[in-house]
């Protein structure tokens, strides 16, 4: 997963993150109390020769693409995340209301 921040924002995010190892600590050091994510969308693709590499399938595997928002209180973005899952190693489950 790769996680996108405000650096105007969250001037101390990554020292904060560096010191707690958590990204809710971090967020609560600059000022956010609490957040909730307001969406995630999911794509597939082919996975890239370098992806493949790192995640040690093969060439033609297929990887399921999630990239998600977490939003303040305020419904002001806090967080940006970007995941990769490799397609058959992972089981998605959906609830409804």
């Amino acid at each position: 997963s790769t996680s996108y921040f405000s650096a105007e924002r969250f001037p101390g995010i990554i020292e904060a993150y560096a010191e707690t190892g958590s990204i809710t600590e971090a967020l609560r050091r600059e000022g956010v109390v609490d957040y909730r994510r307001r969406e995630t969308r999911l794509s597939a693709e082919r996975v890239s020769a370098k992806d493949a590499e790192l995640m040690s399938c093969s060439a033609d595997a297929v990887v399921l693409i999630s990239k998600a928002i977490d939003v303040d209180l305020e419904g002001q973005p806090v967080q940006f995340i970007r995941t990769k899952f490799l397609a058959d190693r992972v089981e998605l489950v959906m609830f409804q209301n």
